[in-house]
C-alpha cells in the first residue's frame, strides 16, 4: 500500500499464497493526519497499492490504483447563489439576496458558523448564521441580503464566504463531478461572489420575452442586472401574445435545442411583421438554421466555421454607422465597450445576406480580411428583424460592462 508522507498504514502488509483460480482479500486500515494536502483533481491518487507476483522462479510487480476516489475535502462546502451580481449604479438596488448552501463533509454531527465578508461601506443581514448538521452529506441554506451603498464606484469587487467548523475556517466551494463512465471526483475553488459595478442604461418600460436555448444563461444575467425579462415557453410560442413584449430574443443556438421555436418561427416572423423587434443570437448553419426560410430574408451563416470567426478578443472593430441608435441609446458605446473582451469577437459570421439587411460594424483576425456582418439589421413590416453572431453571451456571463451595454442596446432598438 503507497500513501503520501505523513499518512500511516496501520495494517503489515503479508503474502498470501494462491491456489489456481483463487482469490483473496487484504484490508489495510490507513490514518489521515490532520494536516494532510487537500484533493486536487489533478493531483496523482492519493492511495495506490503495489502487488508483486511470484510464480517458480518468475517475479513480476504491479503498481495499481483502488476503485473510487479518495479525497481529503474541507469539512464544510460553501456554494454562493447567484455566483455573479451586476450592480447598476445608474439604479442601485437597495437589497441583493444571496443563498449560502453548506454542505457537511465530516462523519456525523456538527456545527458551522457562516459569514459573509463584504467590501467597505456594504451591508449585509444577518452577519453570521449558525446551522447545524445531523449526518455528513447533509445540506442547508442560509439566506443573506447584501445592501451596496448607493454612491458605489465602477469597479469589481468580491463577495467572500467562510465558514467555521470546531475553531477552523473554511473558504471554498467542492463542486462534485460525477458520472458513470469516469466516477466521482472534486473541484475545489474559493467560495467568492465576483461583483462588478458599471452604468447600464435602460428603457424604464422595456418589456423583453427571451426564448432560452439552455446554452446560455443570457436571461439570468439581464434579469440580474434590473431589466424585465420574460422566458418564453413553448405554449407561449405556439399560442401567446407575443405582441406584449416589445423585444424578444433568441438564446444562442435556439433553433437547434427547441423544437417548438422552429415550429413556431411563423409567429416570429409575423410579431416583427407586425411591429415587434427580434433579436436571433449566433447559430450554427446545422443549427436547424434554415438559409431561405428562418429570417424574414435569405441569410447563409458561414460555413465552414474555422474561416467564418474573429478569434483574437482585441480585434478592431470598426462601427459603420455611428449615427445608429445601436451605438447611442440607451447607451453610448464607445471603445471601452469593445474593450476587455473575453475568448473571442464573434463566431460563424454570416456569409451572404439580402440587400435589404443593414451592416453596421466590421472587425478581422490579424492578417485576414474584415467581416461586415457582425450586426445585420432589416426592417420587416412594421418591425425590425437583427441577427448578430457576436458573443454577447459570453461577455456577459464573463462580468464585461460592455457586453451588457451592447446588447441592451440591440434589445431596446426602436424602444422609448
Amino acid at each position: 500500500m503507497n500513501v503520501p508522507k505523513g499518512w500511516k498504514i496501520k495494517t503489515k502488509a503479508k503474502d498470501v499464497n494462491l491456489a489456481p483460480n483463487k482469490s483473496a482479500t487484504m484490508t489495510y486500515l490507513v490514518e489521515v493526519p490532520e494536516d494532510a494536502a487537500y484533493y486536487h483533481a489533478y493531483d496523482e491518487p492519493t492511495i495506490t497499492t503495489s502487488i508483486s507476483y511470484k510464480y517458480g522462479s518468475t517475479k513480476t510487480s504491479i503498481k495499481e490504483e483502488l476503485d473510487g476516489t479518495i479525497a481529503v475535502l474541507p469539512d464544510v462546502g460553501l456554494t454562493l447563489s447567484p455566483e455573479d451580481i451586476v450592480v447598476n449604479t445608474a439604479d442601485v438596488k437597495e437589497e441583493i439576496p444571496v443563498t449560502v448552501t453548506l454542505k457537511n463533509y465530516t462523519e456525523g454531527k456538527t456545527t458551522a458558523k457562516v459569514a459573509l465578508k463584504v467590501p467597505e461601506n456594504w451591508g449585509v443581514h444577518p452577519k453570521n448564521a449558525t446551522v447545524s448538521f445531523n449526518e455528513k452529506s447533509e445540506e442547508k441554506q442560509v439566506k443573506v441580503t447584501l445592501r451596496p451603498p448607493k454612491a458605489i464606484q465602477n469597479g469589481e469587487y468580491q463577495i467572500k464566504a467562510a465558514a467555521t467548523v470546531n475553531g477552523k475556517t473554511f473558504d471554498s466551494t467542492i463542486q462534485e463531478i460525477s458520472y458513470d463512465h469516469i466516477g466521482t471526483f472534486y473541484y475545489q475553488y474559493p467560495a467568492v461572489i465576483n461583483t462588478v459595478a458599471f452604468e447600464l442604461l435602460k428603457p424604464a418600460s422595456l418589456k423583453v420575452g427571451y426564448i432560452e436555448s439552455g446554452f446560455d444563461k443570457v436571461a439570468d444575467y439581464l434579469s440580474n442586472a434590473g431589466l424585465n425579462i420574460t422566458k418564453l415557453t413553448a405554449a407561449d410560442l405556439a399560442e401567446g401574445d407575443l405582441s406584449q413584449y416589445d423585444t424578444i430574443v433568441t438564446g444562442i443556438r435556439a433553433y437547434l435545442s427547441r423544437e417548438d421555436l422552429k415550429a413556431n418561427n411563423a409567429r416570429l416572423l409575423e410579431y416583427v411583421e407586425n411591429g415587434g423587434h427580434l433579436v436571433v443570437q449566433y447559430h450554427k448553419p446545422g443549427d436547424g438554421w434554415d438559409a431561405l426560410k428562418t429570417a424574414p430574408y435569405p441569410l447563409t451563416l458561414g460555413n465552414p466555421s474555422i474561416r467564418w470567426r474573429v478569434t483574437d478578443e482585441k480585434a478592431t472593430v470598426n462601427v459603420s454607422k455611428p449615427e445608429s441608435a445601436l451605438f447611442n441609446y440607451p447607451n453610448k458605446i464607445t471603445s471601452d465597450d469593445w474593450s476587455n473582451w473575453v475568448q473571442e469577437r464573434g463566431l460563424y459570421f454570416p456569409m451572404e445576406w439580402d440587400e435589404r439587411f443593414e451592416t453596421f460594424i466590421s472587425m478581422a483576425d490579424p492578417n485576414e480580411e474584415p467581416f461586415d456582418g457582425g450586426i445585420l439589421m432589416a426592417k420587416y413590416g412594421n418591425g425590425t428583424y437583427l441577427y448578430t453572431n457576436l458573443v454577447l453571451y459570453r461577455q456577459i456571463q464573463g462580468q464585461v460592462p460592455g457586453g451588457y451595454r451592447i446588447m441592451t442596446n440591440l434589445i431596446s432598438y426602436g424602444a422609448k
